[in-house]
Order: C-alpha cells, then structure tokens, then sequence
C-alpha cells in the first residue's frame, strides 16, 4: 500500500448479481468488520450460525472429502445440528494430505475464482489448499481492521517486514 491507495490489480467480481470491483467488496467488509465488533454478543453468535450453516451445507453437498464427515452435524436435507460437533472427526494434516482428488472447487456464487496456497512441504511433502477470492478479501479486510485498531496511517508509505528463518519452514 502506498499513498493510501491499493495498487494491487483490482478485478471485478459478481456479488448479488451485479459486477462489482474487488476493492468495493474489500471495502464493504471491512465497514461490516468495524460495525460487528460492536454487536451485542447474541447477534454476533446469531449471524456466525447462520455464516456456519451455510459454509457447512457447501461443503456438504460440494466437497466429497466432507460429505462424510459433516454427515453427524448435516442431515440429508441440509438441517444442521450444531450439538453434534463432537461426532465430527477432527481434520488433520494426514487426512487433507490423504484426501487429494476427493476435493471440490465448486464456490458459491459471488465468490470468485477458487486460488491455491503451497506449503514449502518443510514436513516431508507440501500441502495445497484451495480458498475463494472472496476469502481472500475477507482476510485482507480484517487485517485492514486489525491496522485500524492500531492507528496506522495508511496515507504513509508502509513497509510490512516478516523475518524468514532456515528453520522455520
């Protein structure tokens, strides 16, 4: 960021049937992030189920890989039992690693192309997994949250500095 202005490519994306930039999107999260974290505590957790649901029931019905395991907390016709949890396997790394080709990158519409992220496969092999554009703006808004509760001037120049170790993978 420079000048405050994101010189990152701004595509467009299909949001409630309308095309609409990238940027307008981020920014658009980024106002409901700064409003939610002011909602009282029951509508924080009423609208986090409703997002759960509706995340659960994608990949319910989408991701082979998951199909089996969210079947304790998804019934065949997507009602979702959040007192089951504890019947969900828990997902570690050896089952994403084993679970190659049983994946979906089918998205909900309105969130853009699938993109991949590699580990450097410091454990022995590396593991890809697949998110939405759509996530990818959410993660940027909430950093850009994030910077807000700190002050940062985002009409200076900013230099974000991450050290690389050997030995950190």
């Amino acid at each position: 960021t420079s000048g405050g202005r994101n010189h990152e490519r701004c595509h467009t994306v299909e949001r409630r049937g309308a095309m609409v930039s990238s940027l307008d999107t981020q920014q658009e999260l980024f106002t409901i992030f700064l409003e939610s974290q002011y909602w009282p505590r029951g509508q924080i957790e009423e609208h986090q189920q409703k997002r759960l649901e509706r995340l659960l029931r994608h990949a319910y019905e989408h991701v082979p890989f998951h199909h089996d395991r969210l079947s304790a907390v998804v019934d065949a016709f997507g009602k979702v039992d959040q007192t089951r949890w504890n019947d969900v396997p828990l997902l570690s790394r050896a089952d994403l690693m084993q679970a190659t080709g049983t994946t979906s990158r089918a998205l909900p519409p309105g969130h853009g192309q699938p993109t991949s992220s590699t580990t450097s496969g410091s454990t022995g092999a590396p593991l890809t997994v697949w998110s939405s554009g759509y996530a990818n703006l959410a993660t940027v808004a909430v950093l850009h949250r994030c910077q807000n509760w700190h002050g940062v001037d985002w009409s200076r120049d900013l230099l974000f500095w991450t050290e690389e170790r050997p030995d950190s993978g």
